[in-house]
């Protein structure tokens, strides 16, 4: 005889781990209600710029779930210039840090600090 367990069991399993990893992703930066944009500048062939990448390639998605899509988040890559952060808030206000020899936990952290 074939026992398979109740469906209502395995559904609150699966919504059980579908919370914790939002939780977990969501808990990774606080987004300011009062943010509009995200850019970052970035090389396209400079080493400055690879710590960057490896930032945005590894957070891109979370940083989009958690802003539930609605927040852009742009990137643009030129010929030889430094790595830098934009954000953009209401009213116009934007804060640039550049991002020239810092590391990929480096940038999170000061992505983090410039969210504050």
């Amino acid at each position: 005889m074939f026992f398979s367990p109740p469906v209502k069991s395995i559904e609150k399993k699966l919504l059980n781990q579908i919370s914790k990893t939002r939780t977990m992703s969501a808990s990774k930066f606080i987004i300011p209600t009062t943010l509009k944009e995200i850019r970052f500048h970035l090389s396209q062939s400079g080493s400055n710029s690879i710590p960057l990448k490896k930032f945005i390639t590894s957070n891109y998605s979370s940083l989009k779930q958690q802003t539930n899509y609605k927040i852009p988040i742009l990137i643009r890559e030129s010929f030889g210039i430094s790595p830098s952060l934009t954000f953009r808030f209401e009213k116009g206000k934007e804060i640039k840090k550049g991002l020239d020899g810092l590391d990929e936990g480096q940038i999170e952290n000061t992505f983090k600090e410039l969210l504050k």
